[in-house]
């Protein structure tokens, strides 16, 4: 009897402390509950103050954007603006461009005269057979301006072909080193270099200039072309269209230039690539005249007399 007695308060004890426990749990478990649904509605709360902020501003940002808008589509008539105080400058420019270039290329007979020390009539007179073409009847194929579709000497046959022939050193005869040649092998074998280097840089320079020639054969397109986009971009309505036209149109517009521009820029640099191929051919020829210089130090250092 005792003993059950005393297992029953046991029992009895355990069972209070395990339900102690539980109500304990799941009092942490609704605190918890409770502090996260506290920051849900926290953060819902400031979600929503931030949208009603936002819909109050929208007048703000409609009155501003209305203002972005207008700015485009203004005209920019002020007499101090930028574009009105340069819009005679640019257009000076492109017309004193396409000027200057005019008088360069009609001055050019005047300079053939000047350096063959004929008088300029003689490319003209007499009309049908100017005196010029007695004395040196190739006359046009030694000057630039015939490239240019412009010979000094207007009823003399032209060649542009002739011209690029002259200025790349082609027409200099050279040589070409004989297989039975008795010389020393030291001596054939000099020959034999400089020929390979003289007829390489006189091929390169037939190479750029016959881009003169393809220019010339074309009618000369390409600088007439130019001549009209410098003309047109430069003219005094362009600028005022600028300043006047719908904003949108003149990006399209300054766009198609700048397409334009990327052409330019790509034949630029294929000529600055030419223009350094050069300068290296001229640092082989330099040293190509040279040897003889070297020879005789050569001939010097070793006691021997200079060689011939």
């Amino acid at each position: 009897m005792r003993f059950s007695i005393k297992m029953f308060a046991t029992a009895f004890i355990a069972s209070f402390l395990s339900i102690n426990n539980a109500f304990a749990d799941n009092a942490a478990e609704m605190m918890g509950f409770m502090g996260t649904s506290t920051e849900y509605l926290r953060q819902i709360a400031a979600n929503t103050y931030g949208t009603l902020v936002a819909v109050n501003n929208i007048p703000v940002y409609l009155s501003e954007l209305t203002e972005m808008a207008m700015s485009w589509l203004a005209q920019d008539t002020d007499g101090d603006s930028i574009i009105s105080t340069n819009q005679d400058r640019f257009a000076g420019l492109g017309y004193w461009s396409v000027q200057d270039m005019d008088v360069q290329n009609n001055m050019q007979q005047q300079l053939i005269a000047d350096m063959m020390h004929r008088p300029v009539s003689d490319f003209t007179n007499p009309p049908d057979n100017p005196t010029i073409l007695g004395l040196f009847p190739t006359v046009n194929d030694i000057a630039y301006s015939t490239v240019l579709g412009a010979p000094p000497a207007p009823k003399g046959s032209a060649s542009a072909y002739n011209y690029i022939k002259n200025a790349s050193g082609m027409t200099l005869y050279h040589v070409i080193p004989g297989i039975t040649w008795v010389g020393t092998k030291d001596d054939r074998d000099r020959y034999s270099a400089y020929y390979s280097t003289i007829m390489s840089v006189s091929s390169y320079n037939g190479y750029l200039l016959s881009n003169l020639v393809a220019e010339n054969q074309n009618g000369n397109q390409l600088s007439d072309l130019q001549n009209q986009l410098i003309g047109q971009v430069s003219n005094s309505g362009w600028i005022l269209q600028i300043a006047t036209e719908d904003l949108g149109k003149v990006l399209r517009e300054i766009l198609l230039f700048d397409s334009q521009s990327y052409v330019l820029l790509t034949q630029l640099l294929q000529t600055e690539k030419q223009m350094l191929a050069a300068h290296a051919m001229t640092n082989t020829l330099l040293l190509l005249y040279g040897q003889q210089n070297e020879s005789q130090m050569v001939s010097k250092a070793q006691g021997s007399p200079p060689k011939v």
